[in-house]
């Protein structure tokens, strides 16, 4: 998801709960810090609707909305 109040290009193309890593669109990978419930509060992965991550090489950091990612099992 773009983020509005900057310039720059870098968008989250994928998070993986298991590994606590979110992907960029740029290939990066960052890890992901927190995980948020509806409530704001600290949680399991499995429970968050909200991921915080970061930072990337550029010193960025993103929160990220679950909700706007379908889920995908590995075998």
């Amino acid at each position: 998801m773009r983020c509005p109040f900057t310039d720059h290009d870098s968008e989250v193309e994928a998070v993986s709960r298991s590994r606590a890593v979110a992907i960029l669109n740029t290939g990066e990978r960052i890890a992901v810090t927190n995980w948020l419930d509806f409530e704001g509060d600290e949680c399991a992965a499995d429970d968050a609707v909200v991921a915080v991550a970061g930072p990337d090489e550029q010193g960025r950091w993103f929160s990220i909305d679950l909700s706007a990612f379908e889920p995908a099992f590995l075998n």
